[in-house]
């Protein structure tokens, strides 16, 4: 029976042609000798014909190596596939190393926006850390406060989320307090209506003041045991006792610890867990 190694080049690329990207990754990756041949011309023809399907692959599954052919070879990092840009896969699973490769792209169009709606921002809200969502802030054409699903900012996301870091982040950065979803709330009333009392004080006060988080860890976590007893979710701050994610003493930039908070707002359950 033929081996597909020893196949022509020219009908190695004729198979190619009708696989999709995830069957080409597959294929090429199946040995040494044929990943070797194959490259190249799978990596050139993939971006010409298949709208650069293999960039999407590699960055979901963290391969370096080749998310930099990819682009070197002029890989369309603005292509959809499934809905998402290649940097959105990149800010749901990727390492710092492929998310800088993508940030450092000047051809990059950080603002667009899937059916949904969503942008790079609001992936790196959704899933990212402070450092993540810095990253893409920092990016020169990056809008702060673009439009996403029901005409909310990512200030407005950073808000349900209960974020403080990011809320305080997005200030920083000029997002607009005062702007409309389309149910017509702005990102301060919905913080007012929801009554967190740390949430409140940030739009409350000048927010260009310098901000304690206590520890770099905390500030990346955004705070996740502080969070969890403005939500008064018992069984959160519980979780998070026990995954050590937060000090007990560690600080918000009122000064407040997390046993602060819980007295403040007089959930006196969640005082019992501390």
């Amino acid at each position: 029976m033929p081996n597909i190694r020893d196949l022509p080049n020219e009908l190695l690329l004729w198979i190619v042609s009708h696989l999709d990207g995830s069957a080409i990754f597959s294929l090429a990756k199946s040995c040494k000798d044929l990943d070797f041949r194959l490259q190249p011309s799978i990596w050139k023809y993939n971006i010409k014909f298949q709208n650069s399907n293999l960039l999407h692959l590699a960055v979901k599954y963290d391969n370096v190596g080749l998310t930099e052919a990819l682009l070197q070879n002029n890989a369309n990092l603005n292509a959809f596939y499934r809905g998402k840009t290649p940097l959105m896969r990149a800010l749901k699973y990727s390492s710092a190393t492929v998310r800088e490769l993508l940030l450092n792209r000047r051809d990059l169009d950080i603002n667009i926006q899937n059916q949904a709606r969503e942008s790079a921002l609001w992936y790196a809200i959704h899933y990212g850390k402070f450092s993540i969502v810095k990253s893409v802030l920092d990016y020169l054409t990056a809008r702060v406060d673009i439009k996403h699903k029901h005409g909310r900012t990512t200030l407005h996301l950073a808000v349900f989320a209960g974020r403080i870091g990011f809320v305080h982040l997005l200030l920083s950065r000029a997002s607009d307090p005062n702007l409309e979803d389309d149910s017509g709330h702005s990102a301060r009333s919905w913080a007012f209506q929801f009554n967190r009392p740390v949430m409140k004080m940030i739009f409350t006060n000048d927010h260009d003041s310098e901000v304690y988080h206590g520890t770099r860890n905390s500030q990346d976590s955004g705070l996740p045991l502080h969070e969890a007893v403005l939500h008064g979710s018992v069984d959160a701050v519980k979780r998070r006792l026990r995954r050590n994610d937060e000090a007990l003493d560690t600080q918000d930039r009122k000064g407040y610890t997390p046993l602060h908070l819980a007295v403040q707002s007089r959930r006196l359950e969640v005082v019992n867990c501390s």
